[in-house]
């Protein structure tokens, strides 16, 4: 018997418009990458950029151009420039092509029954009625149907970087280990980072790299000499995938941060800019924008014990409910709980130690167990109560405020290096994914 515990894209480029384009050119990418095509009475579109076998339309970078520039003028602060800002924009639109190429490749799909079940937990969350989301998405200028499919290829590409990345992300005991014994309690300090990265190919040459540092160093001068804006600069200039957030990456702790920034960013000031600094991506120029102390964690437990009466089809609920009253009158006349829980109890966990269920959050438990159990005194003895496991009786033996700094230090310790292992490992991966593509950009100005 258990314990009453609680063990509980679409394609960027396959439209019909763009099909028409390949079929057309009947040649090789480089013959077709500036077709210009339009069915009768529409605007003339163009292919902006080609992705392996798919294309990337000019009514596709328009249409993400316009939500971005909506988002960026929502956000305020400087503006990048129209070219610049395309550039940005289909550098997401090729980087998004790529994953979902990759997740076809590999056989990754969404069902629709996944996608509903998706969009209802996004309703849920926003406590909307799928209705009411429906109308706020057309309310913003999209269809419905777009923002499923907009949807559908956000699961994907998480889909396939967790296949890709993230299963191959370990962290063991022992670095978990190693972590805490060479970092001192300080780091649990937060800092709230933000960074531009000039990349570099995988195979870079010796004048690629000098070009690439040459162009981070001029980032760098239009910030510190200029004035500029760090998080437009970042917006106009950085090549990584937050750039049009203005390369936010909000606030980490230093574990959390990638390597070469962790060695830098604990001896910053906040406000202060770094030179640019080389890694395995490329340049980077980071800001520190605030620091913060971390928090001692503390939690109420409870120490509570039961005798669990499973009802079944021989036992009905009545039946249940008469032998755990009838036992808690023994209790109540006298009689050892231990004792009557290791002769009756069904919670084949607990039983053997007399119904102890040992120290435990409230949010353990199932829902029904949680309420009586918080609402009890220590040493009080309740009335039979139902859960889904069955009729239970309940004695709570005590109450405490646990302080688990050090237990949550390690869960946080440990989930801090798989962050930065899946951080470093991702943008390799991306580079990995561009390096063994074809691309061709044919983005005009």
């Amino acid at each position: 018997m258990a314990s009453p515990k609680t063990f509980e894209p679409r394609r960027l480029a396959r439209s019909a418009l763009a099909l028409l384009a390949l079929a057309a050119a009947g040649a090789a990418p480089s013959a077709w990458a500036q077709t210009s095509i339009a069915p009768p009475g529409e605007p003339l579109v163009s292919i902006v950029a080609v992705v392996n076998d798919a294309v990337v339309l000019s009514s596709e970078l328009e249409h993400e151009v316009e939500a971005i520039r909506a988002q960026l003028e929502k956000r305020g602060g400087q503006m990048p420039s129209d070219r610049l800002l395309r550039r940005q924009v289909l550098e997401r639109l090729v980087v998004k092509q790529l994953q979902l190429q990759q997740a076809e490749k590999i056989g990754i799909q969404v069902t629709d029954d996944d996608l509903d079940r998706a969009i209802a937990d996004i309703a849920g969350r926003n406590k909307m009625s799928l209705e009411q989301l429906s109308a706020m998405v057309e309310g913003q200028g999209q269809t419905y149907a777009v923002y499923r499919e907009d949807i559908r290829a956000e699961m994907l590409m998480d889909r396939v970087r967790r296949q890709d990345v993230e299963r191959r992300v370990i962290v063991t005991p022992r670095e978990v280990d190693q972590f805490l014994a060479s970092t001192p309690e300080a780091d649990d300090t937060e800092y709230d980072v933000s960074h531009i990265l000039i990349s570099l190919r995988g195979q870079a040459t010796p004048d690629e790299v000098a070009r690439n540092q040459e162009r981070a160093e001029a980032t760098y001068g239009y910030i510190i000499d200029k004035g500029n804006e760090f998080a437009a600069t970042a917006t106009s200039y950085s090549d990584a995938p937050d750039a049009l957030e203005g390369g936010a990456l909000g606030w980490r702790r230093r574990a959390q941060l990638p390597t070469v920034f962790a060695e830098l960013v604990p001896d910053m000031k906040p406000g202060e800019v770094s030179k640019p600094i080389r890694s395995s991506a490329g340049f980077h120029i980071i800001k520190l924008n605030g620091v913060r102390a971390g928090q001692q964690v503390v939690i109420k437990q409870f120490h509570a014990r039961h005798i669990l009466i499973k009802t079944n089809q021989i036992v009905d609920a009545e039946t249940a409910k008469a032998k755990a009253t009838a036992l808690r009158a023994q209790i109540v006349a006298g009689a050892d709980f231990g004792e009557l829980a290791k002769l009756n109890s069904e919670d084949a966990g607990s039983k053997v130690d007399g119904g102890d269920l040992g120290w435990s959050e409230a949010s353990t438990y199932v829902p029904q167990f949680s309420e009586v159990m918080t609402t009890l005194a220590p040493d009080e003895l309740s009335e039979p109560f139902e859960t889904p496991f069955g009729w239970h009786i309940l004695q709570l033996l005590g109450v405490r405020d646990q302080d688990v700094t050090e237990q949550a230090r390690r869960n946080r310790a440990s989930g801090q290096l798989r962050n930065r292992k899946l951080e470093e490992q991702g943008q390799l991966w991306l580079q990995r994914l561009r390096d063994e593509a074809y691309l061709e950009i044919r983005l005009k100005g």
